[in-house]
């Protein structure tokens, strides 16, 4: 039997914020495929992604230079991979990743003739794209969405989100988390005590990813302030171009306490679990009406990167009182939700004082329902048959 060849093609260069989307690249190259994963430059501000060394190429397109600064960035990039795909053209499938690299796929598609699984990791709603370029990219995403075989979407909220926005067929869905390989487990790690000096009978509260507006860092800090002293938050991310005034302000707010850490020293992709470990309590707060994509946010369930990494590690969390959120802590027990930061020290002692409860919870539903191999097993079988 030929080995397959499959393609995946590439256009955020935040691929190492996605665990998705490198656990579909390694099951697929686990499982004996050979990926080509075409790309743009990854950002440098978070984990380089951590691929097999076995059955996967990774091939960068290159950057466009001021002289091409007037050619809009999908068509450079359109250009760039028609070269690239010249001679190749044995592909079983291409995943589009996201709404770009989904458009660009169907459109490569035309020419090598192969279908397309198109791998959301944001929604992008009619109503909420307001500038014209955005609209554009609404309109090619779903004609382009209506033309792929499979669409990868996070939960069944959001599925039913793009169907009604995207006018595609329900058979189209598969259902895959935000969530790395691998089964959940707990045993406690020390990367943020041994880092900064934290005595080890402190609970450290995380709150990992963006140091952000959204991810409400500067309200999660006052809150802080106002912990008993047995407790320290550590916020670990990165920070945007256009957010630095906000982490000074942070700064400025803690000033020398010992309740609050910023972390922004990234951890290879392949410790992040460990780094992830090292905590008592995971966040996983969201403030929609500070982003532009307000709805995909309010909904954001088991996109949450975060959400997935706490549980998997076996942490309980804490988490906006959004319906998704809410519906998974207030079924499974793995934690509990706030309106906001404020409310967070009325739940610390509960959460301490019930800890086993919530953590073996924490691994229980995520090995039942969010380990990732079996969900994207029912990918995998569809994709044999073409």
């Amino acid at each position: 039997m030929s080995i397959k060849k499959i393609i995946f093609i590439n256009l955020i260069p935040h691929v190492g914020a996605l665990p998705a989307l490198i656990s579909s690249v390694s099951s697929l190259s686990e499982r004996g495929f050979i990926i080509d994963f075409v790309t743009i430059k990854y950002a440098t501000h978070i984990p380089k992604p951590k691929f097999p060394n076995l059955n996967v190429n990774e091939i960068f397109l290159p950057a466009k230079s001021s002289r091409f600064r007037l050619v809009p960035s999908i068509l450079f990039n359109f250009y760039h991979t028609r070269k690239l795909l010249r001679n190749r053209k044995s592909y079983q499938c291409m995943f589009g990743v996201d709404q770009t690299g989904m458009i660009l796929s169907v459109a490569m598609s035309r020419f090598i003739n192969t279908p397309v699984i198109y791998f959301p990791m944001e929604l992008y709603l009619s109503q909420e794209n307001t500038r014209r370029l955005a609209k554009m990219y609404k309109f090619l995403e779903r004609v382009c969405n209506r033309q792929t075989k499979i669409t990868i979407i996070q939960d069944d909220v959001r599925a039913n989100l793009l169907i009604n926005d995207n006018t595609i067929s329900p058979s189209q869905i598969e259902i895959v988390p935000n969530s790395a390989l691998g089964i959940a487990s707990h045993k406690r790690g020390y990367y943020f005590n041994e880092k900064f000096g934290i005595a080890k009978d402190k609970v450290i509260i995380l709150s990992a990813g963006n140091i952000i507006g959204w991810a409400m860092s500067y309200e999660l800090a006052e809150s802080a302030l106002l912990w008993p002293e047995d407790y320290v938050l550590v916020l670990h991310g990165y920070v945007q171009d256009n957010q630095h005034e906000y982490l000074e302000r942070i700064k400025r707010l803690v000033g020398q306490s010992n309740s609050v850490i910023i972390s922004q020293d990234m951890v290879p992709y392949e410790e992040i679990d460990y780094m992830h470990s090292s905590a008592d309590i995971g966040l996983a707060l969201y403030n929609p009406q500070e982003h532009r994509r307000s709805t995909d946010f309010e909904h954001v369930g088991l996109a949450s990167g975060k959400l997935m990494r706490y549980l998997k590690v076996g942490l309980p969390v804490i988490a906006s009182n959004l319906p998704n959120l809410k519906k998974l802590m207030d079924q499974h027990n793995c934690g509990v939700c706030v309106n906001h930061p404020n409310e967070i020290r009325d739940t610390l002692k509960m959460l301490s004082d019930n800890y086993n409860e919530y953590s073996l919870n924490s691994i229980m539903v995520y090995n039942e329902q969010f380990e990732f191999n079996s969900h994207f097993d029912k990918v995998v079988k569809r994709i044999r048959k073409w």
